[in-house]
C-alpha cells in the first residue's frame, strides 16, 4: 500500500522561507511530501527533485497501469521512475497563480509578482526575480542582474497562462474559472487592473 502525506500549499512562518498560504514565496508553495511504500520506496530515501502535487494523477494513473486519454492535457508526471530509483529530475519549470499573484520557477531562478490589498493587480506586473539557490528567503530581487532571464520568465508565465485560460480540458482551470476570476478580457495578461 502506498501511503503519501503532503499539503496543496505552505504554512505560516515556514522558516528560512518567506511567506506562508495563499502568497507565491517558498513559505506558500513550497511543502513537504513524505510517500512509503514498502518493497517500492527505498526506506529513507530523499529526493530534493522539483515536483508537484499534479504529479500524482498521472502517478495513481501510471501504478493502476491505466493510459490517460490523448486529448486530456496533463501537466503532471508520474513519480513511479523515483519511487523506482530511476534517473528522475522533476520538473524544470513550475507556475503558479491565485488571485492574480503570479509565479514561475526554473531550476533555481524564481520570477515573483506577489502584492497585498484587495486582490487588484497593481500596475506594475514586472516583479521580482530570485535565485533560490543563493537566497532560498527570496530576499535579494537580482532582476537588474538578469533582466534577460527575468523577462524570460515572466512571459514565459503569460504564455502559459494563456495556454491555461483557452484549454477547456483542464478542469476547473478553465476559461470558465479565468472569467469568473474578472480575468476575462480575452488577453488573459492581467496588466491592466
Amino acid at each position: 500500500t502506498l501511503v503519501v502525506f503532503t499539503t496543496d500549499h505552505g504554512r505560516r512562518h515556514e522558516m528560512p522561507f518567506r511567506g506562508g498560504k495563499s502568497d507565491m514565496y517558498e513559505g506558500g508553495l513550497r511543502t513537504p511530501c513524505v510517500a512509503r511504500w514498502p518493497g517500492v520506496i527505498e526506506a529513507g530515501s530523499e529526493s530534493d527533485a522539483m515536483t508537484s502535487a499534479m504529479d500524482w494523477f498521472p502517478t495513481f494513473a501510471d501504478i493502476a497501469r491505466e493510459s490517460l486519454p490523448e486529448n486530456l492535457h496533463i501537466d503532471g508526471k508520474s513519480l513511479m521512475p523515483l519511487f523506482n530509483g530511476e534517473d528522475f529530475h522533476g520538473h524544470h519549470t513550475l507556475f503558479w497563480e491565485l488571485r492574480g499573484k503570479r509565479a514561475v520557477r526554473r531550476d533555481n531562478y524564481k520570477w515573483v509578482l506577489e502584492f497585498r490589498g484587495d486582490w487588484r493587480v497593481p500596475p506594475d506586473t514586472s516583479g521580482a526575480l530570485y535565485n533560490l539557490e543563493f537566497d532560498p528567503a527570496e530576499l535579494v530581487d537580482v532582476s537588474d542582474e538578469e533582466p534577460e532571464l527575468h523577462a524570460e520568465l515572466r512571459n514565459a508565465w503569460d504564455t502559459w497562462f494563456r495556454d491555461m485560460a483557452a484549454t477547456p480540458e483542464r478542469g476547473p482551470f478553465s476559461k470558465a474559472y479565468y472569467d469568473l476570476m474578472g480575468y476575462g478580457d480575452g488577453s488573459y495578461r492581467l496588466d491592466n487592473p
